[in-house]
């Protein structure tokens, strides 16, 4: 069993309805983690809701064995997780990233100088995410020292676009060069 700590925003955020483009950076402040089983010092999750295309999706960090590790893993209908390739990873410091294309899901990590891809699914959810998590996890059956996981740098590099409409059931907006002057007499 294990003892987690998590970070949440629930509530189906407007930024992961359609396509998104999101990512964390992580530190270690007390340095690597020393464990021979499997503990989680970050897990960067979107969770969908469950159903017939429920998908969920995660990179992760973690030390298994006394190696670092990061890989991408996802859920359907809350079945058991299904996991790419682990690669070895910075032992203390990070970047996690989470993409949706469609029903694309990518999980990538950093690895000093470019993204890597994790884990790919073609056949992911198009639903909007029900909640966006960053965890940690330690076994209990393990002493390991003191956990401690700084996220920052959280950032949204695409969200869904804005679709057409009229503000105020006035001015007419679609996302392309939008804008409005004082006094410009070409507005009406």
């Amino acid at each position: 069993t294990y003892n987690y700590a998590r970070i949440e925003q629930t509530g189906s955020p407007a930024y992961l309805a359609g396509d998104f483009d999101v990512q964390i950076d992580y530190t270690l402040p007390g340095g690597a983690l020393s464990a021979t089983q499997y503990h989680v010092p970050l897990r960067f999750q979107v969770s969908f809701p469950t159903g017939a295309t429920g998908v969920s999706m995660q990179a992760e960090y973690y030390v298994s064995g006394g190696v670092n590790y990061a890989r991408g893993c996802t859920q359907i209908d809350g079945g058991s997780w299904t996991c790419g390739t682990a690669v070895s990873s910075p032992p203390t410091t990070g970047k996690l990233r989470l993409v949706r294309k469609g029903a694309t899901q990518e999980m990538y990590y950093w690895n000093g100088s470019a993204w890597t891809l994790l884990r790919q699914i073609t056949n992911g959810t198009t639903q909007p995410a029900t909640a966006i998590y960053a965890i940690a996890y330690v076994q209990r059956n393990e002493v390991v020292t003191l956990l401690r996981t700084r996220v920052d740098n959280y950032q949204v590099n695409h969200a869904p676009a804005w679709s057409a409409g009229k503000i105020f059931g006035g001015l007419s907006f679609d996302g392309v060069n939008d804008y409005a002057g004082m006094g410009d007499p070409s507005i009406v």
